[in-house]
């Protein structure tokens, strides 16, 4: 038995070295993708700019934005590279680029003549400017891949709507039922678009308007205002609530239940 015991005793430490050369294989490994995923952060800014504001990147990286040089305010791209492009809207006073898809497609609004106007800037630098019929004010919130904006816009009484601007340049205004202002602002790749409503309570729903143009609206908590963000490709909604005394609330909402962990409200 002596015996025996003395040779099994060679294979049992060969055993646990090659445990050990694995655990520590696996730990270098597991440190290496740790620092290749450690985030870095870039500081810039537009040259001339006195105060700068990024809003958007896309999937490559490039970034939308707007800044002031002290006399105006310039929208501007930035691209992988580092260089900056300025966007200005004809005789504008002040131009936002505001949202930026995959392909370099850029939707935001500028103002002149002390009116707001929405823009699409193409990866080319040409440039649309676009207003819904009716509009003494418009403001394109969020663009998708497709090249669909959302956003909203200002009747003659000053009463919010929001639009949607497909690639050939229709639009659609749309309002939630029960809705006295309607501000959507973002859409996804599938043409869902999320946004807040008012009610005339002067309370803030949230909504989800389908391609079809039907909505789902809900609230976060009963009787709290509700104010979504973003949706993103798979329907989900991030939002914040606002309640009394002002206090926000991040959360996510799911497209099948509108819900954050049993906290949202479905309303018809």
């Amino acid at each position: 038995m002596i015996a025996n015991r003395s040779a099994l005793a060679p294979l049992s430490l060969i055993t646990n070295r090659k445990q050990a050369a694995l655990c520590l294989a696996q730990c270098m490994l597991l440190s290496l993708c740790a620092f290749a995923e450690q985030a870095t952060i870039t500081s810039f800014d537009p040259p001339g700019s006195r105060h700068t504001i990024p809003l958007s990147i896309n999937s490559v990286g490039s970034v939308a934005g707007y800044y002031s040089d002290g006399s105006a305010i310039h929208g501007f791209l930035r691209t992988p590279d580092g260089s900056f492009t300025a966007i200005d809207g004809p005789g504008a006073t002040a131009t936002y680029a505001w949202s930026i898809n995959s392909a370099g497609w850029i939707a935001g609004y500028f103002v002149a003549s002390q009116m707001f106007h929405g823009f699409l800037r193409g990866p080319d630098g040409s440039f649309i400017a676009f207003d819904p019929p009716g509009s003494t004010w418009t403001m394109p919130q969020s663009i998708n891949s497709g090249g669909m904006i959302t956003g909203f816009y200002s009747d003659s009484n000053g009463t919010y709507h929001g639009f949607l601007r497909v690639p050939d340049g229709s639009l659609t205004s749309f309002d939630p039922s029960g809705s006295t202002s309607t501000r959507p602002s973002s859409i996804n790749w599938a043409a869902e678009i999320t946004g807040t409503y008012v009610d005339s309570a002067q309370l803030y729903h949230g909504f989800v308007r389908a391609p079809d143009g039907t909505f789902t609206t809900f609230l976060a908590r009963p009787g709290q205002n509700t104010q979504p963000a973003s949706i993103n490709s798979a329907g989900e909604v991030s939002r914040y609530d606002v309640c009394l005394p002002l206090q926000a609330f991040p959360a996510i909402a799911s497209r099948s239940a509108i819900t954050s962990e049993g906290s949202c409200s479905l309303e018809d």
